[in-house]
């Protein structure tokens, strides 16, 4: 399954954005400066988790395509409910799938011969290809919002010692979410001044107490082209005037 944003690009510039920072603090000790250097290629190693740590230390291949799914642990994957939406569901222990049995009303999964198949992780992901299909037809018995509706009511009856969930969201319904909105992930900005009303831009993932740092006062809208044109050759490159008239009459730049 193709990841649906660039996960090992946005990977590799935070391992950068984490090593500047760690350079400069070295630098601090020993006043020196030093090359950082990293690559798209170690970025998608180190970010292998847990299957990297399984090969190297125990030699022991587990990728395998299971879609959504986990290597090692069954069942934690996205499952479709009748309504064709997306519950994602992450049991990671033999007492989380004892608690999605009961609240999915499936309790002979863990009766009778199941109950040797299911009952340990071990077991079920080695029944894998037996037991997901199972769990796919009970899902499709309900609407997500009903399984969502049922899941909830055992969290708040077990005060929330229970397994975690969650809905398979589109852009909008992920910008557009409590939480979302709660923590400011939408940032409207005054846009330029060519162009009327704001933009909306993606708030910092990141909160400061003291610093905010994505308030709509301090966030530039995204240039227009040409916008900085004129600035940077001048300040950077150090164009005079007559430099610059002539690079617009030969439409080298607007």
């Amino acid at each position: 399954m193709r990841p649906a944003v660039a996960v090992t690009d946005i990977s590799c510039g935070l391992m950068a954005h984490g090593a500047i920072l760690a350079a400069l603090y070295e630098r601090t000790h020993s006043n020196l400066g030093q090359h950082v250097d990293t690559s798209l290629m170690e970025t998608q190693l180190a970010t292998l988790v847990p299957n990297a740590g399984v090969y190297l230390t125990g030699g022991t291949e587990t990728m395998h395509r299971w879609g959504s799914g986990n290597s090692t642990i069954v069942p934690y994957q996205v499952f479709y409910c009748g309504d064709n939406k997306g519950l994602a569901i992450a049991v990671g222990s033999d007492k989380q799938f004892q608690l999605l049995c009961e609240a999915m009303d499936a309790a002979y999964l863990l009766q009778g011969e199941n109950l040797e198949k299911y009952r340990t992780n071990a077991c079920r992901v080695k029944h894998r290809k037996e037991l997901v299909p199972l769990l796919e037809m009970q899902f499709r018995g309900k609407t997500r919002a009903e399984w969502e509706r049922i899941f909830a009511a055992q969290e708040s009856e077990l005060k929330g010692t229970t397994f975690p969930y969650g809905p398979l969201r589109k852009i909008s319904e992920a910008f557009e979410c409590d939480q979302a909105v709660a923590r400011d992930m939408t940032i409207p900005v005054p846009n330029h001044k060519t162009i009327p009303g704001d933009v909306n831009l993606v708030g910092h993932p990141v909160k400061y107490s003291r610093t905010p740092c994505s308030s709509p006062e301090d966030t530039l809208p995204p240039p227009i082209l040409g916008q900085h044109t004129t600035e940077v050759l001048s300040s950077l490159c150090n164009l005079g005037e007559s430099e610059l008239v002539e690079l617009r009459e030969l439409k080298v730049i607007q």
